[in-house]
C-alpha cells in the first residue's frame, strides 16, 4: 500500500491510503498535493512515502521508497548511509540508505528530506525506515563519524552494530598526505584483514610508521572500522561510497524541486530495475555474475593447496602460510573468510574439490544467488499517470551537455 503520514507541530500525526488533506497553508498543501498526484496507489502498491509538515515554520521532512521495498532476504544486512545538501533554491539535506544487492550492485532502500543534517532529522528518517524493515539485531549500519548520524542510530536501533566509513576515516588521518599510496595501501589492508593475527600484525607496521594516529584509532575502537574486529557482520561493505555514489548521481538533481528531484530517483530506479531484471533472466550459473567471478578467483589462487581430514566434516588446508581449519557443519574456516565475506574461502573450494564436489555455490549466502536476484528485481518501477514530457534524466543530461 501506497501511505502517506503528515505531521503537524504538536506531533499529533495521520495516515492515509489516498488522502485529501486541505487544511494546511497553501505551501504545504502544494507540497503535499505535487507528492501524492504523480504516485498513485495503483501504480506502485508497494512504495512507502511519508512527509511531515510543521505548519508555522514550514519545517518540511520527507522521506519515501520509491522502489517494491527489497526485504532481507534479497540483499546483505548493511546498510549505508549519507546525507547531501539540496543546492536549488530549495534547501535542505537529503538523507541515503542503500545496500549492495547479490551482484554487488547498489540497491536503494529509501531516501528522505529535511531542513538540515540534525540529530533529530537523522532520528526520523531512521525512525520511518525501521517502520518498514523492522528491528532485526543482525543490520550493520556504516556511515562517515558524524555526530548526529551516531545519536540517530543509537536511538532508533540501539541493537544494530554501527561501522564507520574507513576511506573517510583516512581522510580524517591524513594518511594520504603524510605517507603517501604506500600508506594508503597498508591502512586498507588492516582496515580488510579477517584474521585478528593478520591484524594485529599489519596494525603494527602501521603504528611504527605513523605513531601519531595510535591514540586515535584506540578511541574510535577498532570494532567500528576493522572487518577483523567487527561487532557486526559487514561483508564486504568497508566505505559509504555506495550511498556517496547516488549523491554524486544526482549532483544535478539536487538543484531541482522537491516532486522533480523524487521523479528522478523514479526514472533511475525504474531503468535499474529493467536492466538488472533482463540480466536475472541470462544468468545461467547458480551465482551472480560478481560473486562467480570472486569465486572463480579464488579456485584459481587455491589449485595446489593440499587437504587433510580430520573427521567427516573437519578439514585441514595447507596453503602455503597460515593454514585453514574449515568445519563444513559450523560453516566456518579458520581463515574467517567464508563467515565474514559469504562466499566460500579457497580453503573450503579445496575441500569441495577433495570430497569431489562439482560446485561449491551451495556454500556461499543465498543473497549471492541467482534466484534471489532474480527476485530481488522481479517487481516493477511503474511511470505514473500524467501528460508525456521529456524524463528528468534526459533534461539534465541535454543541460549538461549544452554547458559543455
Amino acid at each position: 500500500m501506497f501511505t502517506i503520514f503528515v505531521s503537524d507541530e504538536s506531533g499529533v500525526g495521520s495516515s492515509s491510503a489516498n488522502p485529501n488533506v486541505k487544511n494546511y497553508q497553501s505551501e504545504e498543501h502544494h507540497l503535499q498535493r505535487k507528492i501524492v498526484q504523480p504516485l498513485p496507489p495503483a501504480k506502485n502498491p508497494i512504495s512507502t512515502t511519508t512527509i511531515a509538515i510543521h505548519s508555522r515554520k514550514c519545517n518540511r521532512r520527507l522521506t519515501t521508497s520509491l522502489p517494491p521495498f527489497p526485504t532481507p532476504n534479497h540483499h546483505s544486512l548493511c546498510l549505508s548511509q549519507d546525507g547531501a545538501h539540496l543546492n536549488g533554491k530549495f534547501k535542505g539535506t537529503i538523507f541515503l540508505a542503500v545496500a549492495m544487492d547479490g551482484n554487488n550492485q547498489i540497491l536503494p532502500i529509501a531516501f528522505g528530506i529535511g531542513k538540515t543534517e540534525s540529530g533529530e532529522s537523522w532520528t526520523w528518517f531512521l525512525t520511518k525506515l525501521k517502520e518498514c524493515i523492522g528491528e532485526n539485531p543482525s543490520l550493520s549500519i556504516i556511515s562517515d563519524k558524524v555526530a548526529s548520524i551516531e545519536m540517530a542510530i543509537r536511538t532508533v536501533f540501539p541493537f544494530s552494530f554501527h561501522g564507520l566509513c574507513c576511506r573517510h576515516l583516512m581522510v580524517n588521518l591524513r594518511l594520504k598526505s603524510k605517507k603517501g599510496k604506500t600508506f594508503e595501501q597498508l591502512w586498507w589492508r588492516t582496515c580488510k584483514a579477517y584474521r585478528v593475527s593478520d591484524f594485529d600484525e599489519l596494525m603494527h607496521t602501521l603504528i611504527n610508521d605513523c605513531p601519531d594516529i595510535y591514540n586515535t584509532l584506540l578511541n574510535v575502537g577498532y570494532d567500528k572500522w576493522s572487518r577483523a574486529h567487527s561487532a557486526g557482520q559487514r561483508y564486504n561493505v568497508m566505505t559509504s561510497n555506495s550511498a556517496e555514489s547516488i549523491n554524486a548521481l544526482s549532483r544535478h538533481a539536487r538543484k531541482l524541486p522537491i516532486t522533480k528531484l523524487i521523479e528522478f530517483f523514479r526514472e533511475y530506479l525504474q531503468k535499474w530495475y529493467y536492466n538488472r531484471r533482463n540480466l536475472g533472466v541470462e544468468l545461467e550459473h547458480p551465482l551472480t555474475q560478481w560473486a562467480e567471478n570472486k569465486v572463480m578467483q579464488r579456485i584459481t589462487k587455491s589449485a595446489t593447496w593440499k587437504v587433510t581430514g580430520v573427521n567427516g566434516h573437519v578439514f585441514e588446508v595447507a596453503d602455503g602460510g597460515k593454514k585453514g581449519l574449515v568445519d563444513l557443519y559450523a560453516r566456518t574456516c579458520s581463515c574467517r573468510q567464508w563467515q565474514l565475506s559469504g562466499l566460500p574461502c579457497g580453503h573450503v573450494i579445496v575441500v569441495s574439490r577433495f570430497l569431489n564436489q562439482t560446485e561449491c555455490s551451495h556454500w556461499a549466502l543465498h543473497w549471492f544467488t541467482r534466484d534471489v536476484y532474480r527476485s530481488t528485481y522481479e517487481e516493477s518501477i511503474n511511470t505514473p499517470l500524467r501528460r508525456p514530457v521529456m524524463p528528468i534524466t534526459a533534461r539534465l543530461s541535454t543541460r549538461s551537455n549544452i554547458r559543455s
